[in-house]
């Protein structure tokens, strides 16, 4: 996302933004829980089967959990190797969390607050998923730099629950 403040246009009107809220607050755990108990729960449990290893079945999940937001709106405007990284790199930390946690419960809640603030912080047209916003932009134009803040942000929360939670790095690839 750029930094220029001069592309940012303030559209939050309190009605439509609580009323987009309910429903978000509704439909996005079925979406987000769906797609963590798939990837994490049922295709990298069967990969690891497969390979015996976690490292192989937690590097494919993450990239096609990348792949399935292929056709998303912002990949099409912005361009399949710009937007694939910041899919792949959400995969990568909640892939990890589903391992060294050993359950779904936080890689679903991470999803689903990152899909929730994505939603309600910026909105575009050419956003996936459109809602009542604080902000708006009139396109969104992201760069790999984007990718890599927002991995470094995900990474300092993988660490600090690591933390927390006293997990077995091993776990990754035991």
């Amino acid at each position: 996302m750029q930094m220029n403040p001069e592309i940012y246009q303030n559209v939050f009107d309190p009605a439509p933004f609580f009323g987009g809220l309910v429903v978000l607050l509704i439909m996005l755990p079925i979406q987000t829980g769906w797609e963590e108990i798939f990837m994490r729960g049922y295709i990298m449990q069967m990969l690891g089967g497969w390979f015996k290893k976690s490292l192989w079945p937690w590097i494919i999940t993450s990239v096609v959990f990348g792949l399935l937001h292929a056709f998303n709106t912002e990949v099409t405007s912005n361009g399949f190797w710009v937007m694939m990284p910041q899919y792949i790199l959400p995969g990568v930390v909640f892939g990890a969390m589903a391992l060294m946690d050993e359950r779904l419960e936080l890689p679903m809640g991470m999803h689903l607050a990152h899909n929730l603030v994505g939603v309600l912080a910026i909105s575009s047209p050419d956003s996936s998923i459109q809602a009542n916003s604080v902000l708006q932009i009139e396109s969104i134009s992201a760069t790999y730099s984007d990718a890599i803040i927002g991995g470094v942000l995900q990474l300092l929360i993988l660490l600090l629950f690591y933390r927390i939670y006293r997990w077995d790095i091993k776990k990754l690839y035991k």
